[in-house]
């Protein structure tokens, strides 16, 4: 029994220790319009189809910063905004992503978009959803965004 618990143990211990750096990305994003209810889309690189959609839309909501930047929440730069609320979107089952196209009411909604991949430094227990959003509205307040993120727009 004690040789159990003890197994039982390590591998807890184990399984707390290693962390896995998938889903550690960071986006941060101003857009045109505020589509913080609007549900994202994926579209083609020619933005004439939707390719992909948000399998589970509760947990994609982006987080406000400071001067209108939202961090997360997003599909990524091939983005696309429906007029549809994320309730209105789950109301429907049966969509599909020819349905969807004519609710999309903008194929290119960013005016800044910067990326950050697998850096756990702005991870913190106390942030939003863990990550530092005071030491992001930070970097925003001082302009030192293009410091620690990429800009791809």
């Amino acid at each position: 029994m004690k040789t159990l618990v003890l197994m039982i143990f390590l591998v807890l211990l184990v399984s707390m220790t290693c962390q896995d750096d998938e889903g550690t990305s960071l986006t941060i994003f101003k857009t045109r319009a505020d589509y913080s209810k609007n549900v994202p889309v994926l579209l083609s690189i020619d933005k004439s189809s939707i390719i992909g959609r948000p399998g589970e839309l509760s947990g994609i909501w982006p987080i406000i910063l400071k001067d209108s930047f939202y961090l997360n929440g997003t599909l990524g730069l091939n983005t696309g905004y429906l007029s549809l609320t994320f309730d209105e979107y789950n109301q429907n089952s049966n969509w599909n992503n020819d349905s969807l196209y004519k609710f999309i009411i903008d194929v290119n909604p960013y005016t800044e978009f910067y990326y950050k991949d697998n850096d756990r430094g702005f991870y913190s227990q106390y942030g939003a959803y863990g990550v530092d959003t005071g030491l992001i509205n930070d970097l925003i307040s001082k302009g030192n965004l293009e410091n620690y993120f990429k800009r791809l727009k």
